[in-house]
């Protein structure tokens, strides 16, 4: 089987908006942000329970609802919601795949999705959407700057995915910033689903603005 998590529990620190309304509520074509990530797995037959994680002070607001949809409170960080949205769904098998997705990214489409699906059907254990960077980038510290070949690099979005069993098995990473660096799990070319940056996360407020112009077009 097939589970998605949705994560919707943070407190949005770095979001600086001129509403005071938490952005995962702000409203693109009369819709929740939220509402859209939720939508784009419960549409997806292959997919059997989402999970969406709330923070505990704002529940009462996010009242989407739909018989594949399950709610619960999230944890002081990503992956503390991260392992309470996989204990919402009860006992799991080894053979079962999670997908986690970040509630503020909304643009992640159809093609995207069911590429991920495939790559479960042919048992591929993990995996994540990725792009590569075209700015020039470098490590900026006191002595010097550090430039890297932007040729190596991806960046790593979500929706990932992992088998459950191989979930048991990995050591954790507490400080990981998603799915895979916080099993320390390392994508290769075979697991990765080429995306782009229109796959847009909201993090700041401009961030909304530039996905409120692309819903428009």
């Amino acid at each position: 089987m097939i589970y998605a998590i949705i994560l919707a529990a943070g407190s949005s620190q770095r979001f600086n908006y001129k509403q005071n309304t938490p952005k995962l509520l702000l409203k693109i074509d009369k819709k929740p942000v939220y509402q859209y990530a939720c939508e784009l797995f419960l549409k997806c037959s292959q997919i059997a329970k989402v999970v969406l994680v709330l923070p505990s002070n704002k529940k009462i607001s996010f009242d989407f609802k739909h018989k594949k949809l399950i709610k619960c409170i999230g944890g002081k960080t990503r992956n503390d919601s991260f392992l309470l949205g996989l204990k919402a769904f009860g006992k799991l098998k080894t053979n079962d795949y999670i997908i986690c997705h970040d509630a503020a990214r909304i643009c992640t489409t159809d093609r995207q999705i069911n590429s991920m699906i495939k790559l479960i059907s042919k048992k591929v254990s993990f995996g994540s959407l990725a792009y590569k960077p075209t700015d020039t980038v470098f490590i900026q510290n006191i002595q010097k700057y550090q430039w890297i070949n932007r040729d190596k690099l991806l960046c790593l979005q979500t929706p990932q995915f992992v088998l459950y069993g191989l979930y048991k098995r990995c050591p954790k990473n507490k400080n990981g910033s998603d799915l895979l660096s916080f099993l320390n799990l390392r994508p290769t070319k075979n697991n990765i689903i080429r995306s782009d940056i229109w796959n847009l996360k909201i993090t700041y407020g401009d961030d909304f603005k530039k996905i409120k112009y692309f819903f428009k077009k």
